[in-house]
């Protein structure tokens, strides 16, 4: 029995984690969106269930998608103060700036942690599908840990000689 498999399936999930998650999320979603519309005006009997789960998927597409653009550094960033300082001081903005948005992400994910085990101490189900809503508010404590973790990466890569996360786009 060899250990390939494991390692090169971390791998995967490592680099396409996120954005398979979100991409299924927006598969999902766009079939749900589709197939209520078709059901309610077309059949004249809409899904009681879809609503529920289409808004579970768009939160999963929100938080996972913003992770994946945080690993791709996609995300909506100014750069001006980074590109028009001289480069000392427009590094320390944007390090300054990252740290602040990585403190960000720590205390909403530990928020969003209580309130989602809040629903575990005190079970409350949705009402078409009646799943404990513990499940689908996991979501955003997962996503904002995802995005912090994946912001303190970029910097270890940078630090061990990887790529510069302040270089100008293109």
């Amino acid at each position: 029995m060899t250990m390939a498999r494991g390692p090169s399936f971390l791998a995967w999930l490592e680099r396409h984690g996120e954005e398979a998650i979100a991409g299924t999320c927006l598969g999902v979603l766009s079939l749900l969106v589709f197939g209520q519309a078709a059901m309610r005006y077309v059949l004249h009997s809409p899904l009681s269930w879809s609503d529920e789960v289409a808004t579970w998927c768009m939160v999963g597409l929100v938080y996972f998608g913003a992770a994946f653009a945080v690993r791709e550094r996609a995300h909506i960033r100014v750069l001006m103060g980074v590109v028009a300082l001289p480069r000392r001081a427009g590094l320390a903005l944007g390090v300054f700036a990252d740290l602040l948005w990585l403190g960000f992400n720590v205390v909403m994910a530990w928020q969003s942690a209580q309130l989602a085990l809040s629903f575990a101490a005190q079970p409350f189900h949705s009402a078409a599908l009646e799943v404990n809503l513990l499940w689908p508010h996991l979501i955003v404590p997962v996503g904002f840990a995802l995005v912090a973790a994946r912001l303190v990466q970029i910097y270890v890569r940078w630090a061990r000689g990887g790529p510069d996360p302040f270089a100008a786009p293109g």
